[in-house]
């Protein structure tokens, strides 16, 4: 167990870091284009979605787990929290950026090509 602020610490630097990457990717899509989500297994995307979804759909996951982790932490913890808040914001974190790498390859690899 660790202290409920310091749950709380990790899922603002988590925030913080999702947001910075969600900024990142929207920088580098280009009018009319559609961001990469999923790929099939010979790396081709699945589906598409337009640049603010995939900006915001980890962010957002992120935002619903987090707030009810801590608000479960700060009702019953009794101002302690299970480490796995920490956990839980860096897998966040880590699949945002994966995606997000992913994604920006996916779509300079197709601009290369046209």
């Amino acid at each position: 167990m660790i202290s409920v602020w310091a749950a709380v610490a990790a899922w603002l630097v988590a925030w913080t870091v999702l947001a910075w990457l969600s900024m990142s990717l929207l920088k580098q899509v280009r009018p009319g284009e559609t961001v990469p989500m999923r790929r099939k297994g010979d790396g081709t995307p699945a589906w598409r979605v337009q640049p603010g979804v995939a900006a915001l759909f980890t962010p957002a996951l992120a935002t619903a787990v987090g707030l009810v982790t801590i608000g479960v932490s700060l009702l019953y913890g009794h101002g302690e929290a299970p480490a796995t808040n920490v956990l839980l914001a860096a897998v966040f974190v880590a699949a945002h950026w994966v995606q997000v790498t992913m994604a920006i390859k996916v779509l300079e690899q197709e601009r290369s090509r046209r």
